[in-house]
């Protein structure tokens, strides 16, 4: 995949294959590219030439070329970003919040919005979504705020509700993409997080 801004070459040629369970970090000084090549993974961007598929494979998932004979369900994000999309769960450098809406209305919505994007012959009932929604609410500490609308928590609540929605997936077969999901946290929470 590359991707170029006019004459200017932001990402030139990046190649991934990303497993099930894998992780998978960009290391890099500013302008180096990272935040474009992720742009385009989670297909924010296009490529200017090249692509990104994320393949369904029952309980896994990954990106890369498709192998011979393979049945599994692929989506190329450039022809079908919104199912790529929804197998995604992407926290960004910024918190992207509703003000008026809770914690957990939150989770939720993200919950049922991914959930109807893609049809992954999943059937998740009220209750398991229920279950996802408290599992979710103890996983990033919120607990105690899980009632609380967000323009009243603090900073670090806000970034941990961020990271929560990206772990929100109609599907055990998803992909995080985390750009800088610690900044502005201090060093207890950011501790926490990893």
């Amino acid at each position: 995949m590359t991707k170029k801004f006019g004459n200017f070459t932001a990402v030139d040629d990046l190649t991934l294959s990303l497993r099930k369970d894998e992780i998978f970090c960009f290391l890099g000084h500013n302008g180096a590219g990272k935040t474009t090549s992720l742009n385009v993974l989670m297909g924010k961007t296009k490529p200017s030439t090249g692509t990104v598929k994320l393949r369904l494979l029952g309980n896994s998932s990954r990106v890369d070329d498709e192998d011979q004979g393979d049945t599994s369900k692929v989506f190329d994000i450039r022809e079908d970003a919104q199912s790529a999309q929804s197998l995604m769960g992407t926290c960004s450098q910024h918190d992207i919040l509703f003000e008026t809406l809770s914690t957990e209305q939150h989770i939720y919505l993200f919950y049922k919005l991914k959930e109807s994007l893609l049809d992954t012959g999943i059937n998740h009932s009220q209750k398991s979504i229920g279950q996802r929604v408290d599992e979710l609410v103890k996983t990033v500490q919120l607990e105690p705020h899980r009632h609380k609308e967000s323009q009243h928590l603090s900073g670090g609540m806000r970034r941990r509700l961020s990271i929560a929605l990206a772990l929100v997936s109609p599907s055990e077969s998803s992909i995080v993409i985390l750009d800088e999901p610690t900044t502005g946290l201090d060093a207890m929470v950011r501790e926490d997080v990893w």
